[in-house]
């Protein structure tokens, strides 16, 4: 067994012994074990990896056009607040399963966070682009913001 790998990305561990589960049961050695469904489990816990670096990339997103397009001044405090605290989760994560980066559905994730935005404010449908101006890196930088489009500084 590669303990190493189980501590220096998770992620890559279980796939890789979700794959070795599959040699297995090929083999249709006679174990007592449910092989399909510990494959099954094995497969979901490294995929749950990846979905909650989404989820929280997601979030990231969502404040970030919060920041970018409001002209709202009184909750920016706050979106930064939550803005840093879904990155550290995301980058948490990631050092435990840096593999996970690589897999990123930036397209998905960013239309996800737009859709909610929009929801939020109907009124900038037309305005925010459909697909992301920022990258993976942006999202995971820490402090990093986009330019407000009204001309609001985070600086003060």
């Amino acid at each position: 067994m590669d303990s190493i790998l189980y501590e220096r990305d998770f992620h890559a561990w279980a796939l890789e012994q979700a794959s070795a589960l599959r040699k297995l049961a090929e083999e249709r050695v006679n174990l007592p074990l449910d092989l399909p469904h510990l494959i099954e489990e094995v497969e979901d816990m490294a995929n749950n990896e990846l979905d909650v670096v989404e989820g929280n990339l997601t979030q990231v997103i969502l404040h970030l056009l919060k920041l970018e397009w409001s002209a709202e001044v009184e909750p920016r405090r706050h979106w930064m607040v939550e803005t840093a605290s879904f990155r550290a989760n995301a980058l948490r994560r990631l050092k435990r399963s840096p593999t996970v980066q690589g897999r990123i559905d930036l397209s998905g994730i960013y239309a996800d966070a737009r859709e909610q935005f929009v929801a939020l404010r109907p009124d900038l449908a037309a305005t925010v682009p459909e697909t992301s101006a920022y990258t993976v890196d942006q999202l995971l930088q820490r402090g990093w913001c986009p330019i407000n489009r009204h001309g609001i500084s985070d600086n003060n």
